[in-house]
């Protein structure tokens, strides 16, 4: 959740920026596997994120037609 503030927002949500992630594991003192696995948690949740996003979204302008 704390990630999600550096979304970037266009048309619709964007990815969580590499240096968002990687700035969050610097100021929580991540050693370098806790942080190879950060990476790799947060992308599979935000592209799991962004599915869904992009159903909703795909659905909702299904019903505005």
């Amino acid at each position: 959740m704390e990630l999600h503030s550096c979304r970037p927002v266009g048309f619709g949500p964007g990815p969580i920026p590499w240096t968002a992630i990687h700035q969050w594991s610097e100021a929580n003192s991540l050693d370098e596997e806790q942080t190879e696995d950060i990476f790799v948690f947060v992308r599979a949740m935000d592209n799991a994120y962004l599915s869904y996003e992009a159903k909703k979204s795909k659905s909702a302008s299904k019903g505005k037609k």
